[in-house]
């Protein structure tokens, strides 16, 4: 796999803004994956929405309970995708308006329309190509990542 490709001229530090209430987390850039201010990045905005308010808390807990399990009884299935919908919603890294789906579509011939149709699905839920890239990891001396 590839590096991540970096800006030309690097920022002196960067930001994590909370999606519910805007609180900005400053950090220099890390130097690589193996970094370890990356763990104690993980922490604190983890520790935000534990230790935040209460809607933090029960949208932090939610959203895990949601994803964690199959579930069967179908009125809580109905809350949970309601709730699996919103995280979506304002989690989603991609959108396609309609303007850029119809030049995408319009005028293909049906051989090129599905494979067309399986590069935006592709592309919305992150998969195949555009799946994220991730760095290669350092090996120690025994062969296991690091």
């Amino acid at each position: 796999m590839s590096a991540p490709e970096l800006p030309l001229i690097q920022p002196v530090s960067y930001d994590a803004t909370c999606r519910l209430c805007g609180k900005k987390f400053t950090g220099p850039p890390l130097e690589s994956p193996q970094d370890p201010r990356i763990q104690k990045m993980g922490e604190a905005l983890f520790k935000h929405m534990l230790q935040g308010d209460e809607a933090h808390k029960t949208y932090a807990v939610i959203c895990i309970a949601v994803c964690s399990f199959l579930i069967e009884d179908p009125i809580v299935k109905i809350f949970a995708n309601g709730v699996r919908y919103a995280a979506f919603q304002a989690l989603r890294k991609h959108y396609l308006p309609d303007e850029q789906l119809h030049s995408v579509v319009s005028g293909l011939p049906p051989e090129e329309f599905e494979a067309a149709m399986k590069d935006m699905r592709d592309f919305l839920t992150e998969q195949g190509e555009h799946a994220p890239k991730f760095p290669q990891m350092s090996s120690s001396a025994n062969g296991k990542a690091v």
